[in-house]
């Protein structure tokens, strides 16, 4: 699971990496190295993932479960 406010465009002749500084702003990288690392992890990140749409109730109830675990932690934690 990627929990991350990244954003990357990709477009064959040129490419944006977006990196959140704060509230209001972003670190904008167009670095030709960077956003090609950027794809390929993202590339790997998509491949090696399971779609909610598409897997079975099994795997969703898992999958809510964690989510609500760990909500549940964080509320405990305050």
């Amino acid at each position: 699971m990627h929990l991350s406010n990244d954003i990357f465009f990709h477009h064959p002749q040129q490419s944006l990496f977006a990196i959140p500084t704060n509230m209001f702003g972003y670190i904008l990288i167009n670095d030709i190295k960077t956003c090609d690392e950027t794809k390929n992890y993202f590339d790997h990140q998509i491949k090696n993932s399971k779609s909610l749409n598409t897997s079975g109730n099994k795997d969703r109830k898992i999958f809510f479960n964690r989510m609500y675990e760990k909500i549940e932690n964080l509320k405990q934690k305050r």
